[in-house]
C-alpha cells in the first residue's frame, strides 16, 4: 500500500473506534475500506456518528456499516474529481483499476491545489 494512502484507507473488519480515529486524523471526513488492495467502499464521519448514537458497540467491526454503493474514478481527472465534489459533496475519490484495486486517491486538498477548474466556479 502506498503509504500517501494509508491515512485515507481503513481495512474492512477494523472496528468503528479505529475508523473514528482515523477519520479524525485524516481531515476529510471519510475512509475508503478496503480489503487487501480492492476497494470494498467507503465510510464517513457522518456513519460514525449515527453508530454511536444508535449506542452500538464501537469495538464491533465497520463491515455492517460502510457503503458499498460509491463514487470513484478510473482514472485521475480533476474535473470529473470536482464535478463528483461539488454534485455529491465526496471529499475522497478512490481512483480504481477495473478489479477495483486502489490505484491513487483524490482528496478535496488535491482538487483544490488544481483550482484551475474553480475559476469559473467562484
Amino acid at each position: 500500500m502506498n503509504k500517501k494512502f494509508e491515512k485515507f484507507v481503513i481495512e474492512n473488519n477494523s472496528t468503528i473506534l479505529e475508523a473514528a480515529y482515523k477519520i479524525v486524523k485524516n481531515t476529510e471526513r471519510t475512509l475508503i475500506v478496503k480489503r487487501k488492495n480492492k476497494v470494498l467502499g467507503v465510510i464517513s464521519s457522518g456513519d460514525i456518528l449515527r453508530i454511536i448514537l444508535k449506542k452500538k458497540n464501537t469495538f464491533m467491526s465497520i463491515e455492517n456499516y460502510y457503503k458499498k454503493n460509491f463514487k470513484y474514478l478510473t482514472k485521475k481527472d480533476f474535473k470529473k474529481a470536482f464535478d463528483l465534489y461539488k454534485k455529491f459533496n465526496i471529499s475522497l475519490i478512490p481512483i480504481v483499476d477495473k478489479n477495483f484495486n486502489i490505484k491513487d486517491i483524490i482528496s478535496s486538498k488535491d482538487i483544490i491545489k488544481n483550482s484551475k477548474f474553480f475559476k469559473w466556479f467562484f
